[in-house]
């Protein structure tokens, strides 16, 4: 099981992976670094050897990555910035990247203040052509109608053929 750490600062520009077996999450030993690079992915038992598998200038808080397995690529929201409403969601064919951006919003659904409490998209709600996912998504103190409620949005991706100069090798 794949999970994201973030460094618990208010200014956290990147985030981690780590991974560990389903039946050994209570257990500190199992888990495992993330220490490579996209091309070469390798993983660490120490944490001194960790390193970020995204990094956002304007911060990052509550990445969430999910498998789209009918695309085939794995999905990464999280918040940017200082408020609620700024939201990224970038794609990539491994969850440790490369990352492409897929939208990368200032005003999310007008949302101009408040805490990013996250955008998750359960693999159970993704349709099982991958283009249409349910998402749940929050914020606190944001002024919104969905401000500290539990929220579900409807969101339809589309795929762009990429040309072999584009391709991810």
């Amino acid at each position: 099981m794949y999970l994201t750490a973030i460094a618990p600062t208010s200014s956290a520009k990147s985030f981690y992976l780590l991974r560990a077996p389903k039946d050994q999450l209570a257990n500190k030993v199992a888990y495992q670094y993330f220490s490579g690079t996209p091309t070469s992915p390798a993983w660490s038992a120490s944490r001194s050897g960790a390193v970020p598998v995204f990094t956002d200038p304007d911060g990052v808080s509550g990445a969430s990555i999910v498998y789209d397995a009918a695309i085939h690529r794995y999905v990464l929201t999280l918040g940017h910035g200082s408020d609620a409403g700024n939201l990224g969601i970038f794609e990539a064919p491994e969850p440790w990247g490369p990352w492409s951006t897929v939208a990368y919003e200032d005003r999310w659904l007008g949302i101009n203040s408040g805490e990013y409490l996250g955008v998750r998209m359960p693999s159970a709600w993704i349709s099982g052509g991958g283009l249409t996912v349910w998402a749940v998504f929050g914020c606190y103190n944001c002024g919104q109608p969905f401000d500290d409620h539990y929220d579900l949005i409807r969101g339809t991706f589309q795929t762009v053929a990429r040309k072999a100069s584009e391709a991810t090798p």
